[in-house]
């Protein structure tokens, strides 16, 4: 049921009128499922939802998630400086998030654990042995100097991020 839920909801941003239409009745599904799922994942989804469609998504997962069971989200990296690079360049975005605000709403619904991620160079494919060590030194280089101007730490330079919730 899930497999075809989730495509149905991330080729539809909330905001225009007839997608709300087609959001009420995946919610509906989600509302109905009367059994245990080991997993849900939502690529590039929830920064198309607003923030109470987002909020029923985490609550509607935790309650069919089973014990143990994950759910795993990418969505625009809040934390990183480029975050904008991806943000604001589809016009269906409606925001993102941080992992301290992810963690925050995690913690609301009732996940007991979530780490986060990001691709990053780390995802590089081609000649890695040339782009993994260059992605590393241009990261720290960029770490540190964003750290001495800003004195903030800076988690995250990928654009794209993932959260890993658990139940």
């Amino acid at each position: 049921m899930f497999r075809a839920l989730l495509p149905v909801l991330s080729a539809y941003p909330s905001h225009l009128p007839h997608n709300r239409i087609v959001l009420k009745r995946a919610f509906r599904l989600l509302a109905i499922a009367a059994i245990a799922v080991v997993a849900i994942v939502a690529i590039d989804l929830i920064e198309h939802l607003s923030k109470d469609d987002f909020m029923t998504l985490l609550a509607e997962s935790a309650r069919v998630l089973r014990v143990d069971g994950s759910l795993i989200l990418r969505y625009p990296n809040g934390d990183s400086p480029l975050v904008g690079l991806n943000l604001f360049n589809d016009i269906t975005h409606v925001c993102t998030y941080t992992s301290n605000c992810m963690k925050t709403l995690a913690r609301m619904h009732g996940f007991r654990s979530w780490s986060f991620g990001d691709e990053g160079w780390r995802v590089a494919r081609d000649h890695r042995w040339f782009k993994v060590p260059l992605g590393w030194a241009c990261e720290v280089f960029f770490r540190g100097f964003l750290r001495v101007l800003s004195r903030e730490p800076v988690p995250s330079f990928s654009p794209q991020g993932w959260a890993y919730l658990t139940r």
